[in-house]
Formats: structure tokens, sequence, C-alpha cells
């Protein structure tokens, strides 16, 4: 069985191989597009000289034509060159994640916010975090939405979510087509902002219908005096052409306010919307089977027009704005044409056609990128399984590891958490309590966006997620690190209290204080939170904590990792196991590196 870097490594060479294709074609095509030129310009000289105007005639129009026709083919075989020039740095950047290499992709520090109930604890966000595991964005939409869905992921859609994904995982060559669409063109996203300010605004132009009539009119007139000049010997031609220039030039000046404002809202959109147009044609023209896809799909469709025809449209009404910035070019289409009314009237019709759907086909790209994503992790991990979700309150895991450890190095266990049920976790340093709980953590919430999961077996109800593990101080808000720790279990007892369904992990609490304190503190919270009936697991260094068992055999539970002393080493199987840990490694550890006798 060829394995993941194979298959990769192949899709490169072909891909390279394409590419070269088209670099040959396009040299080619350039050469013979030189050799027009030179033609061109030998039979205009030739046919000139000899004032045989029929041939000359022919000559421009034939080569002329054919030169365009090479001009457009040419940029095409360049484009061509690009995408699978994308395609090949894709298949290389996914050989590069299977080796442990996450620099190709973005790490999300943007979203990263240690208010967040567990996104901060478990590391979603980050360097070597799970956004940058699975992150295959291009858009600014997708980026968020995948942030969102590991944020504050959805219950309702598990199973449809699911189904998606696993359509995607299989669909690879689409998926990449996608992905490098998305990313050939260098797009300035910042000014989204100001679009949607625009899409909410009317165009603030007076006397609209006066203008529009005359915007057609005067220019006609325009153009057929230039005519006349050109053709005939009336005078009064080259004097009507020059007065209506000038009128033509005053009208657009007077809307000149408007018009700079306008291209405010919009300067350097165009490229986004040629890459949202090309995203949203990949999707139109792909017939998937999965009922979440094919309602974002049919999402793209409007009346009028498809989502992908429409932002072309905008896209090439756009660069025509543009040319206000060159001065010549502005003066020439405005006093001819009133070219900058006629791409303001462009503009609003567009806006009135289609400025409701925007919202509905940018959320279609964040959705169809997140999918996407999260399908690609799904491929590269086929060890992985897709969860099933139960409405019992029941929490099964079997040989569930943490996704982000390399398989060969992934210890799996076992663990099963009834509605309600608490779980105290004990064992020394470096036994893995952390990593096993940021393992519950993690897994939980990519069961909840219709990820795979790191196991064998994975049942679950949705639990909303709580975690307090990575809890900071505030310089700023002269909060320590206790007063901080304190809020934070405020906050879970406050969503218990709301009768939220809520997965609580909790490791270490209250290290500010002393171990009576701490002791005392610790019991008095698992008190509170077998009265609210929550389900979790907390962490601690106290042995005596799990005497609490004894007393509430129904609800709470011991489980420990072990440490095993032999031949002066420590040796870790994490392997969870039943009851309280019995050894602990702190003394053993500074007694080796000489800082205790």
């Amino acid at each position: 069985m060829t394995s993941l870097t194979e298959q990769y490594a192949q899709k490169e060479h072909y891909y390279e191989s394409l590419r070269q294709k088209e670099t040959q074609k396009a040299n080619a095509v350039a050469a013979f597009r030189l050799v027009t030129i030179l033609s061109l310009l030998f039979g205009v000289y030739h046919y000139f000289n000899a004032q045989d105007w029929v041939a000359l005639a022919i000559a421009v129009g034939v080569l002329g034509l054919l030169f365009f026709i090479l001009v457009f083919y040419h940029a095409h075989l360049k484009e061509q060159e690009q995408l699978f020039a994308h395609l090949v740095k894709i298949n290389q950047d996914e050989q590069a994640y299977l080796q442990g290499d996450l620099t190709p992709f973005d790490a999300g520090e943007t979203f990263i916010n240690p208010e967040h109930p567990y996104t901060y604890d478990l590391d979603m966000f980050g360097a070597t975090s799970i956004y940058q595991h699975l992150n295959r964005t291009a858009t600014v939409f997708g980026r968020a939405t995948l942030a969102e869905h590991l944020g504050h992921p959805e219950a309702d859609d598990i199973l449809l979510r699911q189904e998606a994904i696993k359509e995607l995982a299989q669909n690879v060559d689409w998926r990449q087509y996608f992905q490098a669409r998305g990313q050939m063109f260098a797009a300035k996203e910042a000014n989204l902002d100001r679009f949607k300010d625009w899409l909410a605004q009317p165009l603030p132009m007076p006397n609209r219908t006066l203008l529009r009539v005359l915007s057609f009119v005067l220019p006609a007139l325009t153009v057929l005096s230039l005519i006349l000049m050109v053709a005939t010997d009336m005078a009064w031609a080259s004097t009507a052409f020059k007065g209506l220039g000038i009128l033509n030039l005053l009208i657009v000046g007077s809307q000149q306010k408007i018009i700079k404002a306008e291209h405010q809202l919009l300067t350097h959109l165009s490229l986004a919307f040629q890459k949202y147009a090309a995203l949203l044609k990949a999707i139109e023209h792909e017939p998937f089977a999965a009922h979440k896809l094919q309602q974002l799909k049919q999402t793209t469709l409007t009346e009028g027009a498809t989502a992908s025809t429409a932002m072309k449209r905008l896209s090439v009404i756009l660069n025509q704005f543009d040319s206000i910035f060159n001065a010549f070019a502005a003066l020439v289409s405005n006093g001819l044409l009133q070219y900058h009314i006629h791409t303001l009237f462009s503009l609003d019709k567009w806006k009135q056609q289609f400025g409701q759907n925007v919202g509905q086909w940018f959320y279609v790209l964040g959705e169809f990128e997140s999918l996407a994503s999260v399908a690609n992790f799904a491929y590269n991990h086929p060890e992985f399984i897709f969860p099933t979700p139960n409405t019992e309150g029941e929490l099964v895991m079997t040989n569930v590891g943490h996704p982000l450890i390399s398989e060969n190095k992934r210890i799996g266990n076992d663990i099963r958490f009834n509605d309600p049920s608490f779980v105290v976790l004990t064992g020394s340093n470096m036994s893995g309590k952390s990593t096993f709980l940021r393992t519950l953590g993690v897994n939980l919430v990519l069961a909840k966006m219709g990820a795979p999961v790191c196991a064998t077996e994975f049942r679950f109800f949705p639990f909303h997620v709580f975690v307090s593990m990575r809890v900071s101080d505030s310089l700023q808000n002269s909060e320590s690190f206790f007063f901080a720790e304190l809020k934070r279990l405020k906050r879970i007892i406050t969503e218990l209290e709301e009768n939220q369904k809520t997965f609580v992990i909790l490791d270490e609490i209250l290290r500010g204080t002393n171990s009576n304190d701490k002791r005392a503190g610790t019991i008095g919270l698992i008190h509170n939170l077998m009265a609210h009936k929550a389900v979790g697991i907390i962490a601690t260094h106290d042995l005596m904590i799990g005497d609490m068992e004894k007393d509430f055999p129904e609800y709470l539970k011991n489980r420990c990792f072990e440490v095993e002393i032999g031949e002066n080493e420590l040796h870790f199987d994490y392997k969870l196991k039943e009851g309280v840990a019995q050894k602990m490694s702190a003394a053993f550890l500074m007694q080796k590196m000489g800082i205790i006798r």
C-alpha cells in the first residue's frame, strides 16, 4: 500500500510535469506572438509603401486579430502554469507536514484568547496548535470560520458535518484545486470592512435620473461629432466635439466627490473578488453528494447569475474604477464617454442586484474552506475515527490519545464518564496527567466540530467544555494569578448554575495558597461540582483528595498515572490505572540532579 508521503510525492511530480508543459507552451506562444508583431509591422511598412490599401487593411485585421488571440491564450497558459505551481507547493507542504514541519501553515495567533473557556488551555491556536495542524485556508473567511468552529462548535449538525468531511477527505484532487485557486491571488482583504460599509450605503447621487440620461445622450453625440469631424469637412463638427467633451468632463467633475468616496471604500479589492469568484466557481462546478455540501452549493445559485459570475463581474467593474488613478486615461475616457459615471451606475446596479447575497456567499466560502481543512486533516490521519454522538450524557473513549503526538510515540488510554460522574486523577510530575487532560479536551472539541478523533472508539455527548489549566496573572488589571484562577473557577460554577451540560477539566487548582487551604478549597469545589451534577476530571498531587471516593463512590472515581523507580532511573508507562497514585518523583529527581541530598 502506497504511503501518504509517496502519494503526495507522486502528485507533486505529476503537477510539476504539467507545469513544465504549460511553461513550454507559453514560451512557444510568446515567440509566435513576437513573430506576429514583426509580421504586422512588416506588412504595414510594405503595403503602405505600395499604397495597397486593401491588402494593408487585410494584413492589419488578420495579424492584429491573431495577435490579440495569442495575448489571451498566453495569459491563459500563464494562469495554468501558476495553478500547477501552487499544486506542486501544496503537495510539498503536505509531505513536510507528515515529517512534522508546520511552518507552511498559519498558526492563528490572532485568535489566541486567554479568557476563552478552553482554547488557550488546550493550545487550539498558536505555534504547533490544533489550528495550525488543520488550517489549509486561503481567505479571511476560511480562517475565521475554522477558528469559530474550534472555539464555538455547533452541536446540532455534527453528523451532517461528518458526512461532508468524509466526502471531501476522499476528494483530494478537488480539495487541492480549491486550495490552489485560493492561493493564486495575493489579494488584500484588509478593506473588506469598508466593502461591507459600502453594501449598506445607498449611492448618494442627487439628480440620478437626469445624470443617467445625460450619461448616454452626451457621449453618443460626442462620438457622432468625432466621426463627422474625421470623415467629413464640416467645420462645426470639431467645435461640437470639443464642446461636448468639455461638457462631459464638467458632468463627471460635478460627481468627483462621490466617485472618490466610492473608490475609497472599494480600493484594492479587485484581486480579492477575483479570488472569491474562482473559489465559488470551483464549488458550483462540483457535484457533491453530502447534504451539507449540497446545501452550501445551492446558496451560490442566485437569480440572474451564479455567485462566481457576480463576483467576477464586480472584480471587472472595480478594475475599471481603478483607472481613476491614471490621469490621461481618465481624461480621455470621461471626456468621450463619461466613463466613471457609468462605472458608478454599474456598481450601484451590482449592489442592488447582488448586495443582499454577499454575506451568504462569504459564509459559503468560509464553511467550505473550514470543512476542506478538517477533511485534509482526516486524510492525513487515516488511523483516526469519526466519533458517535449520543443524547444520554455518556462519554466513552477507548485507546484515546492526543492527536498531535506522533503515532509511534502516542500512548492510548481508556476512560468512561457517565452523567454525572467525576474523576480524580493523581500521579507524579511528568507522569502524563496534563497531557491526558488535554487529550480529553482536544478530542471532545474535535468531535463536536465533526472532525475525526484519535481513538479506536469514541461515543460522546456534545458537552460544553470548560478548562482551567493555564491561568496567568494580569499586570494590566492588577490581578494576581490566584485571583485570576478564582475568577475562572467562578465562571465554571456560573455556567453549571445556568444548567449548561459542561465537561469540566481542572489541573492542580489553587496553586497560589498553602497545602491545607488548597486541600480545603479543592474539596469544597468538588462538593459544589457534585451539587451541580458536573461531568469531568480534576488532576491533583494531593493524594488525600482521593479519599473522597469512599464517601461518594457513585459519583467520584480515582484514576492515576504511576511511576516506576529502578536502577536509579524513572520509568513512565503513561497508562491510566484505577486508584490513587502511590509513588511520587519530585524528591527523587531533586536528589538525582543534586538539588537536595
